[in-house]
């Protein structure tokens, strides 16, 4: 298992590195290569890009591995962004719409390679998978997901909450739990940081 890592999720809207908030508010950072120079100097361990767009970019600005996500829905796409200088893919709603991808993915690339982005929302008393295309939560529960992503071939879940991203309260360390106890695969805990 690995040791801990600090890892850096940039979001990007319109070329820029933004702080989500709620996943509907976007505050303005600064340009994601300058984020990305800085992140590397400050001994950051990885960085998770989440826009397509920006991955040449990216990739020539800093000195760790980079994951990069964002509306990829193919094995080629894949090909092109791990070229292009990415370490790890990162999927979302292309895991839940197209499954097949997972495990014919890691098959071609190795299990190492394939994060899947998981975007959760406390419902009715359970975990429910938000689905940030449609602005609301699905049907989906989240321990469910996770396992069938891990059975598919994943090497990593990145574990973003609606409840607590953008807050600077912490994390939702409930959910955290309950995945990194059910899956045998590293946790990324995502939204929510705010000090040390």
């Amino acid at each position: 298992m690995l040791g801990t890592r600090l890892i850096a999720c940039l979001v990007v809207k319109n070329g820029i590195a933004v702080q989500s908030i709620g996943f509907s508010k976007y505050l303005p950072v600064c340009r994601v290569e300058i984020a990305v120079e800085y992140l590397s100097r400050w001994g950051i361990d990885e960085i998770v890009i989440v826009d397509l767009e920006m991955a040449q970019a990216a990739a020539g600005a800093g000195f760790v591995p980079l994951t990069l996500g964002g509306g990829i829905k193919s094995v080629a796409e894949i090909r092109m962004l791990l070229k292009q200088g990415a370490d790890k893919i990162c999927l979302n709603n292309s895991a839940r719409l197209n499954p097949g991808l997972i495990s014919e993915a890691a098959k071609v690339f190795g299990s190492q390679c394939i994060v899947v982005s998981i975007d959760a929302t406390f419902v009715d008393g359970e975990y429910k998978v938000y689905d940030y295309s449609l602005g609301r939560e699905i049907e989906t529960n989240v321990l469910d997901f996770a396992k069938e992503c891990e059975k598919l071939g994943i090497g990593e879940i990145l574990l973003n909450s609606l409840d607590t991203d953008g807050m600077n309260q912490g994390y939702d360390l409930e959910i955290t739990k309950q995945v990194s106890e059910l899956v045998n695969v590293p946790v990324i805990a995502s939204s929510g940081a705010g000090t040390l």
